[in-house]
């Protein structure tokens, strides 16, 4: 068994009743017992305009963290690929000791870190020093993570940044992860 993060993308249009069946839908593919936690995100705004509807930016997004077989994986990517609800559905393998943040608590925290002063690149960042907010570098903290690229959406090198290898290991795994989900745009 192992840790993993679905993100799952449900049009806009759906109504109510739709989103509870898909999500039911869900639960019985992964069974109900494997999902650890469920977090409803409702309309999130995204970098791109998406290919179905012109003009939207926001859609329904849905994170489950769940305990499960890696082998269960395809299939269940497989079954939810023929939903046309879906936008998109993604899996991410998560580390064991990784704590499962929902995008509500980390918006919260995100945004006293970006308003700190510690933003100036003068001086090398502190932000991670020691792995005080490293539960953070995650694919939810957009306004964190557009603080580490430059304005043509390359990632900062750790030159600028100052953190460790590890770090900026996570950080750009972060970055690729909320580019791939539309939250974050790959070039400017």
């Amino acid at each position: 068994m192992s840790m993993y993060e679905l993100v799952v993308v449900i049009d806009p249009g759906t109504s109510q009743e739709v989103r509870d069946w898909v999500s039911a839908d869900i639960e019985k593919m992964v069974w109900a017992s494997s999902i650890k936690w469920t977090d409803d995100m409702w309309l999130v705004q995204f970098a791109y305009e998406m290919y179905r509807k012109k003009g939207l930016h926001q859609w329904f997004v849905t994170s489950y963290h769940l305990d499960i077989d890696s082998s269960d994986v395809t299939k269940i990517t497989k079954e939810l690929s023929y939903k046309k609800e879906l936008l998109r559905c993604v899996f991410y393998a998560m580390k064991t000791n990784q704590e499962y943040l929902s995008l509500e608590d980390t918006a919260k925290k995100v945004e006293s870190l970006v308003e700190s002063d510690e933003w100036t690149m003068k001086k090398k960042l502190t932000l991670f020093k020691d792995w005080v907010n490293e539960e953070y570098l995650t694919w939810k903290a957009v306004p964190l993570l557009k603080k580490f690229m430059t304005r043509f959406g390359d990632i900062k090198p750790r030159k600028y940044t100052g953190i460790t290898v590890a770090q900026q290991k996570r950080l750009r795994l972060a970055i690729q992860r909320a580019r791939e989900l539309w939250f974050i745009v790959y070039i400017k």
